[in-house]
């Protein structure tokens, strides 16, 4: 664990949000950005996610409704994305695979990336798509090979979101669009601190 500045401005000044699951979570008063202060190591990240037994679990029964949402999300995409062909998306900490599978039954080419190897089996095992470990930023992807990137809650875990937004950028089309969601502290359920699902 190590002291880290805001990734963003470079701020060194920040308020403590909340602290969940042993992560002191802040806010930098200089921009508004939100990050874990210290930072982890990213052999203590992997130990963190790689932890499958409740996080399974807890996906396996929402199954059925994290499809359904992403399938919504990936409509969104279309609708943002208009007309643009070859359909080839990118899912950039993938989780488990569910908005590659909404986008494959839309007819898309979808493939996902994350760092947690055991999510990642379960997206080839249970639903059936692409995926793999690769780092992102880092991932060595082909420049200009997607039409849309997107990025559902995982910005807030890396160490430098600006190299991950790049990098994403760097791998679309002319044309391709980057969708990206983060917690949100305005959230009043954020205020409740552990009980807070956001992060």
């Amino acid at each position: 664990m190590r002291h880290v500045s805001c990734a963003l401005c470079g701020s060194d000044d920040a308020e403590r949000v909340l602290e969940k699951d042993g992560w002191r979570i802040v806010r930098c008063r200089g921009c508004g950005l939100g990050y874990v202060d210290p930072a982890p190591d990213p052999a203590d990240v992997a130990r963190f996610y790689d932890e499958s037994g409740f996080y399974e679990e807890r996906y396996s029964r929402k199954r059925a409704a994290k499809l359904r949402n992403s399938s919504r999300n990936v409509a969104a995409v279309e609708r943002a994305l208009g007309r643009v062909l070859p359909r080839r998306l990118l899912d950039v900490g993938c989780g488990c695979g569910f908005v590659v599978r909404a986008a494959a039954d839309r007819g898309w080419e979808a493939r996902g990336v994350d760092l947690c190897s055991w999510e990642v089996e379960y997206a080839r095992r249970e639903l059936a798509v692409e995926a793999e470990v690769r780092p992102f930023p880092g991932s060595s992807l082909p420049a200009g090979s997607f039409s849309a990137v997107t990025m559902y809650d995982v910005l807030e875990h890396m160490p430098d979101p600006a190299a991950g937004l790049a990098e994403a950028f760097s791998l679309l089309r002319p044309g391709g669009v980057l969708v990206a969601a983060v917690p949100d502290f305005g959230h009043p359920a954020a205020r409740r601190g552990a009980a807070w699902d956001g992060y």
